[in-house]
């Protein structure tokens, strides 16, 4: 059978291409699998090399030279072939898969703007008739702004025979937009599939060796569009570079972190500012820049640490993966729902005013009980991650009566 999975992939975003990974990986060797992303050049997904990817983006070959109607004309043409391929691939396939991700975040990195809400729309047709099936699965997201951008989605994902949500957050939102019932089932990310089934061991000390923090940062819209020299002069950069000399200036080792190519420019602004304040000789000694380590990395490294800073939703999942104990700083509801789970609402700052007292605060806060801090994030990944496979062997019964 021949398996579409539709979400941001390729995209520099280390969640996304994690999600593509758990579905991919899950439906290996028993179906064929189709890559379906939004992004116009694709970067590739790591593990997932000789699966075929279907680009459904903007051309970037369109030129915008001409004059306004003669850019107008090429922006139609664009839009026309993106909407006629959408339709031709689903028609291409036997099951359309809306697989996890963000489909309705207010900063979603797929299907973002009136032709990718469109080209939604009419996967969704395309996919829901002729004996082929739409589903979309562990979704989740905001409530969106009122316009034809969310009517368009709403209605694609009406036609979808099966829905499921990341979590009861995203399920209520879609319901008050009208694109879902009340008893659509909630399940959880299904990157938390890769949780282990037993307790993950503690970093064992090591002599001489002083405690290591992983700081996430994030690329955040408030932020504005600078380059990092802009970023430095943020209050969220500033908070951030503080933090790293306090932690240092206690003897602890700091590693910066993101989870999207765009957060790269966050990093470099906090390892700047905070190189400056510490000196060059302490900078190359106490701090390291990890970039965007994939999620099986990022759940490798963070094992190692003491503690970990993240803004990142998956930075968090990769965190509670690794049974690491997590402070969030962020600004989004998977976040704070997620370490609600877990009984950690507690250890969640809002991202758009932190300080770098709070966060110190927070962190002297888990070193006093990391034990039960470890506890509770091992204990709810495992229980997640069980409710995460079973999410998949649901998408392996729906499948199944597909073929029969």
């Amino acid at each position: 059978m021949r398996v579409g999975l539709l979400g941001g992939f390729g995209t520099g975003n280390t969640g996304n291409d994690a999600t593509a990974r758990a579905f991919a990986t899950h439906l290996a060797g028993r179906h064929d699998v189709v890559l379906l992303t939004y992004a116009g050049t694709p970067d590739q997904v790591p593990g997932l090399e000789g699966l075929p990817v279907v680009t459904l983006g903007p051309d970037d070959d369109v030129p915008l030279s001409g004059g306004r109607v003669r850019r107008a004309l090429r922006r139609g043409t664009s839009a026309w072939r993106r909407l006629h391929k959408a339709r031709r691939t689903a028609r291409g396939l036997d099951v359309l898969v809306v697989a996890g991700g963000g489909a309705f975040e207010a900063e979603a990195t797929a299907g973002v703007g009136p032709v990718g809400a469109l080209s939604l729309l009419t996967l969704a047709r395309a996919a829901s008739t002729g004996g082929r099936r739409f589903l979309a699965v562990a979704v989740g997201g905001t409530p969106m702004p009122p316009g034809w951008g969310r009517r368009t989605f709403v209605r694609a994902m009406r036609r979808a025979e099966y829905r499921s949500f990341r979590d009861l957050a995203s399920r209520s939102a879609l319901v008050r937009m009208l694109g879902a019932w009340p008893d659509d089932p909630v399940s959880t990310d299904v990157v938390l599939a890769a949780a282990p089934a037993d307790t993950p061991a503690p970093p064992a000390p090591v002599a001489g060796r002083p405690p290591l923090v992983a700081l996430g940062v994030m690329r955040f819209a408030w932020l504005g569009p600078g380059a990092h020299t802009e970023l430095s002069r943020t209050p969220y950069v500033q908070a951030l570079a503080d933090v790293v000399v306090r932690r240092v200036g206690a003897g602890d080792r700091v590693a910066l972190l993101g989870g999207d190519v765009a957060d790269l420019a966050v990093l470099d602004a906090v390892a700047e500012e905070a190189g400056h304040r510490l000196g060059t000789a302490e900078a190359a000694r106490s701090l390291e820049r990890w970039g965007t380590p994939g999620f099986d990395e990022a759940v490798r490294r963070l094992a190692a640490c003491d503690v970990v800073v993240a803004s990142r939703f998956h930075n968090v999942v990769a965190a509670f993966v690794a049974g690491t104990p997590v402070v969030a700083v962020a600004d989004r509801v998977k976040v704070r729902t997620l370490m609600m789970d877990a009984g950690l609402a507690g250890l969640v700052l809002d991202a758009g005013d932190v300080t770098a007292g709070e966060v110190d605060k927070l962190l002297d806060d888990v070193a006093d009980r990391s034990r039960e801090v470890r506890a509770a994030v091992t204990a709810t990944a495992r229980r997640l991650g069980e409710v995460a496979r079973a999410q998949l062997t649901e998408l392996d019964r729906l499948l199944d009566a597909t073929e029969r």
